[in-house]
């Protein structure tokens, strides 16, 4: 059961990295990003993204889309945002 529960966090996580990365590319908006990375819900995404994240996945893309600036997510990737 473990193993499962590893896969899911897994494949989650690897979601929610490229919703970051289309959150930062700017050119879908949060429920087109939702669906695009696998959510059958832009309220759930936005739950599990903001919980994950620590910003709600539109001020995720206000923060990334200022100054450049080094973040350390909740998942354990450091990103680098483009200025």
């Amino acid at each position: 059961m473990d193993s499962i529960k590893c896969a899911t966090r897994l494949l989650r996580d690897m979601r929610l990295q490229r919703a970051c990365e289309l959150l930062r590319q700017g050119t879908l908006n949060v429920s087109e990003v939702a669906y695009a990375t696998g959510f059958a819900s832009p309220d759930y995404f936005s739950r599990i993204f903001s919980r994950e994240m620590g910003v709600p996945p539109s001020k995720y893309r206000e923060t990334s889309q200022e100054s450049p600036e080094k973040r350390k997510t909740a998942i354990g990737c450091t990103e680098f945002f483009p200025g």
